[in-house]
C-alpha cells in the first residue's frame, strides 16, 4: 500500500516486466490463501530471493547486496547471518559465489575505513564467541565427576550456558555446510587469493592486533580477579 501511494504521488514508472511479476505474485498469493490461509508467499519465496542475492553475478544486484549489508561503514551482522541461513534451504544455492563477491568488494574498495571497521567488528565477534566457548567448556569440565572429586570448589562454578551467539554460530556453520559447492579446497584457494593482496594483509594485521588487545584485556581481568583477597568471615 505504501509503495502504491508513493507511485501515485510521484511520477515513477516501472518496467513492464516488473509490473507483470507483481501481478503474477498477487494472483499466486490469492490462490494460495484460498487453499491455505496461513501461507505467506513472501516467506515461502525468501530462500530463493536470499540465494539469488548472495550468488547472482549481476553487478547491479551485487551493488544492491553490499548496500544492504553495510551501514555507516559497518557490516550488518544479523542481516548477513539471516540471509545465509535462509539461502541454505534453497538447493541450488552456492555460497562460494557470495564469498568471492564479498572478497572482491573488500579488495576493490578504496575505503580503508571500511576494512578497518570490518576488522574491528570481526575481532569483537571472535572475542565474544571465544569467551562464550571458554566459559561453556570450563563450566562443563568443572562439573564433571572427575574434576569434582579433585577440586572441592567445583560445585560453585556456574552451570554451562549455551548462549545465543553459540547457537547462531552453530546454525551458521550448518547452513554453510548445506551449500552444494561448500568445499574445503575452494575455501583454501579463496583464503590464498585474499592473503596475497596488500589491502587484505593490512586488514589481517589489524584483526590480529585487535584480537591480541582483547585477549590481554581479558587475561588481566582474570588475573586481577584471582589475586584479589577474599573477605574474611566474622
Amino acid at each position: 500500500k505504501e509503495l502504491g501511494s508513493i507511485m501515485y504521488t510521484h511520477p515513477i514508472q516501472l518496467p513492464k516486466y516488473y509490473t507483470a511479476i507483481l501481478r503474477c505474485m498477487a494472483v499466486l498469493e490469492g490462490v494460495a490463501l484460498r487453499v491455505a490461509p496461513q501461507v505467506k508467499i513472501v516467506n515461502e519465496a525468501y530462500p530463493f530471493i536470499a540465494a539469488t542475492m548472495l550468488s547472482e553475478d549481476s553487478e547491479e544486484l551485487q551493488d544492491a547486496l553490499m548496500l544492504l549489508l553495510f551501514e555507516d561503514g559497518h557490516i550488518r551482522k544479523n542481516r548477513l547471518v539471516n540471509l545465509l541461513m535462509s539461502a541454505s534451504s534453497y538447493r541450488e544455492y552456492d555460497v562460494s559465489r557470495f564469498l568471492n563477491s564479498f572478497v572482491d568488494y573488500l579488495l576493490e574498495s578504496e575505503d580503508d575505513k571500511l576494512r578497518e571497521n570490518l576488522a574491528g567488528d570481526l575481532a569483537t565477534e571472535l572475542d565474544e564467541l571465544g569467551y562464550d566457548m571458554a566459559k561453556y567448556v570450563t563450566s562443563t569440565l568443572a562439573r564433571s565427576s572427575l574434576v569434582s572429586q579433585l577440586w572441592r570448589e567445583a560445585s560453585s562454578v556456574p552451570e554451562p550456558v549455551i548462549t545465543e551467539r553459540l547457537i547462531a554460530s552453530r546454525y551458521l556453520l550448518e547452513s554453510l555446510g548445506q551449500s552444494e559447492d561448500f568445499k574445503v579446497g575452494k575455501i583454501i584457494s579463496l583464503l590464498q587469493r585474499f592473503s596475497a593482496d596488500a589491502k587484505a594483509q593490512r586488514l589481517g594485521s589489524i584483526l590480529v592486533v585487535n584480537l591480541v588487545e582483547r585477549f590481554i584485556r581479558r587475561l588481566l581481568h582474570v588475573v586481577l580477579a584471582v589475586t584479589q583477597p577474599r573477605p574474611t568471615e566474622m
